[in-house]
C-alpha cells in the first residue's frame, strides 16, 4: 500500500517527470527468522552491486541529513538529480 501511495504522490506532484523515479517497496511481512523468497535471492543475485545503492526512506532521510543543506546536487531533469544524490550517499 506504502508503495502505491507513494507512486500516486509522485504522479501528482511531478507529473511526467514521475517516470523518473523507481519506487518500490521492500515489504514488511518478513518472519523473523525465516530465509530470503527463493525468487528474492535470485534477483539479490543478478544484481548485486544494486545494493549499495538501494536505500530504505529512513536510511536515505539520515544519510542525507549526514550530507548536510549545502550539497551541490547536479543535473538538469529529476532522474540525474536522483542519480547524483544516491552517489552522494554511497559511502566511499
Amino acid at each position: 500500500m506504502a508503495e502505491r501511495l507513494g507512486r500516486a504522490y509522485l504522479d501528482d506532484a511531478l507529473g511526467e517527470e514521475a517516470r523518473g523515479v523507481r519506487l518500490t517497496s521492500v515489504g514488511t511481512r518478513a518472519v523473523v527468522g525465516s530465509s530470503m523468497h527463493p525468487y528474492s535471492a535470485q534477483v539479490l543475485e543478478l544484481v548485486p552491486g544494486a545494493l549499495a545503492r538501494t536505500f530504505m526512506l529512513r536510511e536515505a532521510a539520515s544519510l542525507l541529513t549526514q550530507l548536510g543543506h549545502a550539497i551541490h546536487v547536479p543535473g538538469t531533469d529529476l532522474a540525474q538529480r536522483g542519480r547524483a544524490l544516491v552517489s552522494a550517499m554511497i559511502p566511499v
